[in-house]
């Protein structure tokens, strides 16, 4: 499950590029790591553990049961851990209320159990109860209390937590917008090679916003992260090699990322192969239709020309629309910025007001207080005068 943000603009200038955010992790029962075969003699000790009540064995029972996708089981089995207080087991359960997983989807019961589970300072708890709100998920969307859930989960090494701040730092969304300390939390996350973190961090790099502006650095990140397959990463790296920027120029190998990423669906990555293919002239077929037949025989030529000039004309519109859906994504971002812009004087607008009404009071009470200080002052020199008087008669 993901969300989109338009984090900033690709290095050349011509697309927008959106990178995907914050997303909900894989079930504990479906994680990558895969909890190893038991014997069944070692099974066979896990349940007499788990049928003596011992806390322990029922959360290793319950995790062999999802690990093996009998998901009921694992539940069952996570209720007996949860009713003596493990964290870990209440988050699991969260899970299946979540994703429907043993037991009917519920997600205002999957928050109950996220919530007991982060009461236990379980990391995942943290998380998922952070992406609860920030999705409005079994709870009012509330993006401040998304950013205080992950916090305390990224404060316990939770790396989605990290990631998902850096968004949320990047894009202003719950708290104040901080470049560097986007940063600082997609190097967390890009560090244990997570694509989507060494994408947004490039970007940061290639933008300079948060960090000192370095090509050479976005390009090595941009690389790691085409490499896994992360269309943002490949159109942006496409635009490097473009345009000699932290790698050489090279237009082929620009045309090859841009290739890679428009078979993704990527629409900032098919309009570049357009600009690079020239005026009029369409980029090669295989890039948006891999699946395109062989050329005909030369005793079908008269029907393969009809045939190709019907695709060119497919084409040419497709482009068209992409070109109006691109103008209208890049016309949305120039209003946020805008709006921003706007909001951000007002702000300083109200400040500066403030700040003098706060300046002509200080005046005033300053003023009031020389008033007031000169009356004492002759207040004093009358009554001295008049004891002189009367020390004289």
């Amino acid at each position: 499950m993901k969300t989109s943000l338009s984090l900033s603009a690709a290095a050349c200038g011509c697309a927008l590029i959106t990178l995907t955010a914050c997303q909900m992790p894989t079930q504990t029962g479906q994680a990558s790591t895969t909890t190893p075969a038991l014997s069944a003699k070692d099974l066979a000790a896990l349940q007499t553990g788990a049928q003596t009540g011992d806390p322990e064995a029922e959360h290793k029972l319950a995790h062999y049961y999802y690990s093996i996708k009998d998901y009921t089981n694992g539940h069952a089995w996570c209720l007996k851990a949860a009713a003596q207080g493990n964290a870990a087991c209440e988050a699991n359960i969260g899970d299946d209320y979540y994703y429907g997983t043993g037991v009917p989807k519920d997600l205002a019961q999957s928050v109950v159990w996220f919530r007991k589970a982060s009461d236990g300072e379980d990391p995942r708890g943290l998380y998922s109860l952070g992406y609860a709100y920030y999705k409005g998920e079994g709870v009012p969307q509330d993006a401040a209390k998304a950013a205080y859930w992950w916090q305390k989960a990224a404060d316990r090494g939770n790396l989605d937590a990290d990631y998902d701040l850096g968004v949320l730092y990047s894009g202003g969304q719950g708290i104040k917008r901080n470049y560097a300390k986007a940063a600082a939390y997609y190097e967390k996350s890009a560090a244990s090679g997570d694509a989507m973190a060494e994408t947004n961090l490039g970007i940061l790099y290639e933008n300079g916003q948060g960090v000192k502006q370095d090509y050479d650095q976005a390009a090595f990140l941009f690389t790691k992260a085409a490499n896994q397959g992360d269309m943002h990463a490949q159109t942006a790296l496409g635009s490097l090699y473009e345009h000699g920027q932290g790698v050489p120029q090279n237009t082929s190998a620009a045309a090859s990322w841009y290739q890679k990423a428009a078979a993704q669906g990527d629409v900032n990555a098919q309009n570049a192969l357009k600009s690079l293919a020239g005026p009029g002239q369409a980029p090669a077929a295989p890039a948006y239709y891999p699946n395109n037949p062989a050329p005909a025989s030369a005793s079908g030529q008269n029907q393969q020309d009809d045939s190709d000039e019907q695709q060119q004309q497919m084409m040419q519109e497709q482009y068209q629309q992409q070109q109006l859906d691109q103008q209208k994504q890049q016309q949305e971002w120039w209003d946020q910025q805008n709006a921003a812009a706007a909001a951000q004087k007002q702000q300083q607008e109200e400040q500066y007001q403030q700040q003098q009404q706060e300046q002509e009071q200080y005046q005033q009470e300053q003023e009031q207080q020389q008033e007031q200080y000169q009356q004492e002052q002759e207040q004093e020199q009358q009554q001295e005068e008049e004891q002189q008087q009367q020390q004289g008669e």
